[in-house]
């Protein structure tokens, strides 16, 4: 045989040895126990160190805030400090708690109340009747407003010249803008995208204008692209059946995601022949029936405002020669 076809031996050696490093997984565990235990522990302290006027008044607070804000209470809402006492010296344990007790009973607002009548919010402060105009249709509309009113009224501005602000206040009407012709009327509205909060708003919005009929444009697109990725499940957390009623004649989408709207308005029990739809946003003017429909709302999101302009100057072109 010759040298070269010799065979080839493999010798293998196992070598044994201990169990390796298993790593420290457990102590990334352990420590946020130990931290739970801690913020427990710190909580029942807190909680057993605060006085009974103390907790009563955060009660009160989260049970319903704006009384609270308005009205002051127990505790939380009495003082302008976190701690009270102190004043010139410091040993003392009254003196600065008193002033702010008496400062807090000066501005508090005493037999308030807020009355909605047609156009205008009513407030009752100190005895006295005030107007003021309503900035929107909105509950926290009225909200927002009472809480500025309440917080200036703290700064120490009084009633007549919050008042004479209020007056100069208006919706930014890029927000909320109605134009009219020949008895038709458009309304651009935003409709924040990816947002079933305050979409869900805006069609609880529009149900609640049942006097004529209705047709939406709903252009709220998300992505500047149809490659984009983007997550369209936030359809299903917005309340689309708040536009299942009979006055909305027509919705009409416009945008790459139109089939993921239309599956969700289906699904909310919408009738499928008033569903309408366009890929791109500015070719949904078109889709628009004057016959009808007498109020148009164009809702769009924060990256198609310029888009929701320009189809409500088609629609009002549409109105000119057609109407």
């Amino acid at each position: 045989m010759a040298k070269n076809d010799a065979p080839i031996i493999v010798i293998k050696r196992v070598k044994k040895g201990g169990h390796g490093h298993h790593g420290g997984a457990w102590k990334i565990a352990y420590a946020d126990f130990v931290t739970a235990m801690m913020a427990f522990f710190l909580l029942m302290w807190v909680l057993g160190s605060t006085t009974a006027g103390d907790l009563a008044g955060i009660s009160s607070y989260f049970q319903n805030p704006l009384r609270v804000s308005l009205s002051g209470g127990q505790g939380s809402g009495d003082a302008t400090r976190i701690i009270k006492g102190g004043g010139d010296n410091i040993s003392k344990t009254v003196g600065e708690e008193s002033r702010a007790d008496a400062d807090t009973e000066q501005r508090r607002i005493s037999d308030s109340s807020v009355t909605d009548v047609e156009n205008e919010v009513h407030v009752s402060y100190q005895g006295k009747r005030y107007s003021f105009s309503k900035l929107g249709e909105n509950v926290t509309d009225y909200y927002n407003m009472i809480s500025a009113i309440s917080t200036c009224i703290y700064t120490g501005l009084s009633i007549e010249s919050i008042l004479s602000y209020f007056k100069k206040i208006e919706l930014v009407k890029s927000r909320f803008n109605v134009s009219e012709k020949s008895g038709k009327r458009i309304i651009v509205m935003m409709s924040k995208d990816q947002n079933p909060v305050a979409a869900s708003r805006v069609f609880d919005y529009i149900r609640k204008q049942n006097q004529r009929r209705t047709g939406i444009i709903y252009i709220n697109e998300n992505s500047d692209h149809h490659t984009g990725s983007e997550n369209s499940s936030w359809y299903y957390d917005a309340d689309f059946e708040y536009l299942k009623q009979d006055h909305i004649k027509q919705i009409i989408f416009g945008g790459w995601r139109v089939l993921d709207a239309k599956v969700r308005c289906l699904l909310a029990g919408i009738d499928d022949s008033i569903i309408l739809s366009s890929d791109t946003e500015l070719n949904t003017s078109i889709l628009i029936d004057f016959s009808k429909v007498d109020d148009i709302y164009v809702l769009y999101g924060t990256k198609t405002e310029a888009e929701a302009h320009q189809v409500k100057e088609d629609l009002l072109k549409r109105i000119e020669k057609e109407i």
